[in-house]
């Protein structure tokens, strides 16, 4: 009789601390951002962090609409910049044949949209841009702006970021 006391009473707390928990049905595993911006429900205390799919650096744009990924891949000896959605999971394609990235105190890079028959990518409607490791002399640290990028209709202008380090927003 004791046990299912306890039992009773154990249940009813964690009933009661679920119920009264976060307080805010806002849907973490909903990450499709839908119903509400994440700047909206005050949870700073838990920030939204992404992860760059090939371990470079992460430039989050528009409110989690969308990523770059700037990777140096010294086995392919190209800087790459790819474009992925507000969650890094799935990536978007662009219509240019290539996009400036201006480094500070450095040289300003072409990198060139780039083909691949398995995705049926091809130069004008690309995720994938890149340029010889040779245009960035050496770096491997840098201070760096994209002019302008225009994923899905919406233009971004003066996009900084650091290399390795990203811009998360």
């Amino acid at each position: 009789m004791c046990v299912i006391r306890s039992l009773t009473v154990l249940l009813a707390v964690c009933w009661f601390i679920g119920l009264v928990g976060c307080g805010d049905d806002h849907g973490h595993s909903d990450h499709g951002h839908k119903d509400h911006g994440h700047k909206d429900h005050g949870h700073k205390d838990h920030a939204h962090k992404h992860e760059a799919k090939y371990g470079g650096a992460l430039v989050g744009l528009g409110d989690h609409k969308a990523h770059l990924e700037f990777v140096i891949d010294a086995d392919q000896k190209k800087f790459f910049m790819y474009i992925w959605d507000g969650e890094v999971e799935h990536p978007i394609r662009i219509k240019a044949e290539n996009v400036a990235v201006k480094i500070k105190d450095g040289p300003t890079l072409t990198l060139d949209a780039q083909a691949n028959e398995n995705t049926g990518e091809k130069v004008g409607d690309s995720s994938t841009f890149a340029c010889d490791l040779a245009d960035l002399k050496g770096m491997t640290k840098f201070d760096a702006e994209l002019p302008d990028i225009t994923i899905r209709d919406e233009t971004h202008k003066d996009v900084h970021f650091n290399y390795p380090r990203g811009a998360e927003e």
